[in-house]
């Protein structure tokens, strides 16, 4: 039998109702896959970046906090052996400054000096540092000092970080204003309010701690007119 002399049929061309032939893929619809996935792909790192900054600022915030407490610590083993509270040269310098002598008599005693730093020109500005005095007078120099904590925040509260209490439970510096060698000789609580934050962004943390002068229990020395 002869065989049939019609050419061999050819490809028909796509039509609408076949978007794309074997395998392939219009532009249009390779377009909005890629849209998809970068829409899905940002919405996950915007989500991950979130969850990331949130632990950077609780563990800034959790350092903060330690940082604080192990200051007020060694604020408060100094305080407490206060022997003595030297005064100032005015009242008004009790608030962010505490002047303490330690050891047994005053041949071997090291002066000390806890002084909240607010001069916006200063390296240490809103710190509080642990500072070691070459005296007791008004002409003694820092001879070393210390950064307990570097980011105090009292300044933008307008909170004392310290406020004094004598026997009597009165605040020796607001309530019953007087001269500052009384406040140092009357002088047995010591209340003291640190507000710090942490980087980075603001992490407000407050911590305060009462400390007894144990020098000066039950209460004042002689010539405490309080």
């Amino acid at each position: 039998m002869a065989r049939s002399s019609l050419p061999a049929r050819l490809p028909q061309p796509r039509t609408a109702t076949e978007p794309h032939g074997p395998g392939g893929f219009t532009l249009v619809e390779v377009s909005i896959v890629v849209t998809t996935m970068l829409v899905i792909v940002g919405s996950f790192l915007a989500a991950l970046n979130s969850v990331t900054n949130t632990g950077v600022r609780i563990q800034a915030l959790v350092n903060n906090q330690e940082t604080v407490r192990f200051g007020l610590d060694r604020l408060q083993r100094d305080l407490r052996a206060a022997n003595p509270v030297d005064a100032p040269s005015t009242t008004g310098a009790y608030s962010n400054a505490m002047q303490i002598e330690l050891g047994p008599n005053p041949g071997i005693r090291i002066v000390v000096r806890w002084f909240y730093d607010m001069t916006p020109t200063s390296s240490t500005y809103e710190a509080l540092l642990r500072q070691v005095m070459s005296g007791n007078g008004a002409s003694a120099s820092v001879t070393s000092q210390v950064a307990v904590i570097t980011r105090v925040r009292n300044l933008e509260t307008n909170t004392p970080l310290f406020t004094y209490y004598d026997s009597g439970g009165n605040n020796l510096v607001s309530n019953n204003p007087t001269t500052p060698a009384n406040v140092a000789n009357c002088a047995i609580r010591v209340h003291v309010q640190v507000n710090s934050d942490a980087q980075p962004g603001p992490q407000p943390f407050g911590e305060n701690i009462d400390v007894e002068l144990r020098n000066r229990l039950p209460g004042g020395i002689i010539g405490c007119a309080s």
